[in-house]
This record gives structure tokens, C-alpha cells and sequence, in this order.
């Protein structure tokens, strides 16, 4: 087995994510300030608890987007995922049906683009991948031969009847 290529996601997941995250403790400092009596200690305990939550998770994201990473070989594809629990997904070559290139509306994201690669019996989505690597996975999974397309047309079941 020969490794092809190695890499993995664009920062801009990290971006994403710690900008849910922090949109999610703004709505959180929101409801303490609202529904809590000023200048108690609960307040404060509130405000510093999720203040250090909102910390913490701005790290988690940074490592979750260091743990990310995708490797493909001449046998299969494989994405690796996760801090606390790994995901690993792995589809072999000779599987693959479709690579979908999708890419973000978002201006200041249109130099990512993620791949969908459909195979029979499942599918590997790589998000956000720099744009080198995506054309590479794009034009490498799109050059390589389709045996099972290639028996179907040599025994003529493809064929229209007259």
C-alpha cells in the first residue's frame, strides 16, 4: 500500500466553529444579565463560568481542527475526526461512484471547498480542504479506472435496445 497524499482541513473550521461557540455564550451572558438580580454573587459566578466554558471550547476547537486529517493511499481514502472519541471513515478506491466538489457561498470562504465521495454502501465528506489538495483528491479519484463500469460496457448491458 502506497500513501498518495496526507493532509488536513482548512483553519477556517476552526474559524466557524469558534464562532458558534461564541455566539452561543453571547446568548448566554444575554440570559444571565437578563434574568438575574444585579450585583449578586450568582451573577458573577454565572458570568464566570460561562466566560471560562467560552475559553475552553475556543481550545477544544483548535485541537479538534488539528485532529482532522484525511490520508489516501492506492487501496482506499480515509478521513480521521475527533479529540474524545476518533471517527474514522475509510471507503475503498475501487468503490468510489461519485466525488462532488461543493463549495460555500460565503465570499470569504470560496478559497475552501469540501468532497463528497459517494461509493456503494456509504460516503466520506472532507470539509473546508485547501484548495491544492482538493483539486489533487478531485483529479486523482476522477483519473482512475472504473473496472465494474468497464465490464458493463464490454458485456453490453449498458447497450439501448432497438
Amino acid at each position: 500500500m502506497r500513501l498518495l497524499r496526507e493532509g488536513t482541513v482548512s483553519r477556517w473550521i476552526q474559524l466557524l466553529l469558534s464562532l458558534a461557540a461564541l455566539a452561543v455564550w453571547a446568548g448566554v451572558i444575554a440570559l444571565i444579565i437578563f434574568f438575574s438580580e444585579p450585583f449578586t454573587a450568582s451573577r458573577r459566578w454565572l458570568l464566570g463560568i460561562s466566560t471560562f466554558l467560552f475559553g475552553v471550547s475556543l481550545l477544544y476547537f483548535s485541537r479538534y481542527r488539528d485532529s482532522c486529517r484525511y490520508r489516501l493511499t492506492d487501496e482506499y481514502i480515509e478521513y480521521r475526526c475527533g479529540l474524545l472519541y476518533e471517527t474514522c471513515s475509510r471507503i475503498r478506491l475501487d468503490a468510489v461512484m461519485m466525488v462532488t466538489e461543493i463549495r460555500l457561498p460565503i465570499p470569504f470562504i470560496r478559497r475552501t471547498c469540501s468532497l463528497l465521495v459517494s461509493a456503494m454502501g456509504g460516503s466520506i465528506l472532507l470539509p473546508l480542504l485547501y484548495p491544492d489538495d482538493a483539486q489533487f483528491l478531485l483529479e486523482t479519484l476522477s483519473e482512475r479506472d472504473c473496472p465494474h463500469v468497464q465490464e458493463a460496457s464490454e458485456t453490453g448491458e449498458n447497450d439501448e435496445k432497438e
